[in-house]
């Protein structure tokens, strides 16, 4: 068998590079809020116990005493939370701003 030409080495390159998996009509944001260390609970705002639809995990959300969003595990009691701009800058990638969906 002979080996492939330059040409078709290159155009093999060029299609793995523009037929991804991933869509690129949503941007794809990396790693967005951060783990809080376990510690003292510092909630200032209770807002609610939501149970994910998949996993059937039950979360609490809620506001620190900085007002930022926090997400709790039920499970390990860990905290996650995400600034207001990451969080508006998710709602834009998901299309928020889009007219017409």
């Amino acid at each position: 068998m002979a080996a492939p030409s330059l040409k078709r080495c290159k155009g093999i390159a060029r299609n793995r590079r523009e037929h991804t998996a991933r869509p690129k009509h949503r941007p794809h944001l990396g790693t967005v809020g951060t783990l809080r260390p376990n510690g003292p609970p510092r909630i200032a705002v209770y807002i609610g116990r939501v149970c994910h639809s998949k996993s059937g995990r039950m979360y609490e959300v809620s506001l620190d005493d900085d007002r930022q969003p926090v997400v709790t595990s039920c499970t390990t009691w860990s905290d996650w939370t995400i600034s207001w701009d990451e969080l508006i800058d998710l709602a834009v990638a998901a299309g928020i701003d889009r007219e017409g969906d």
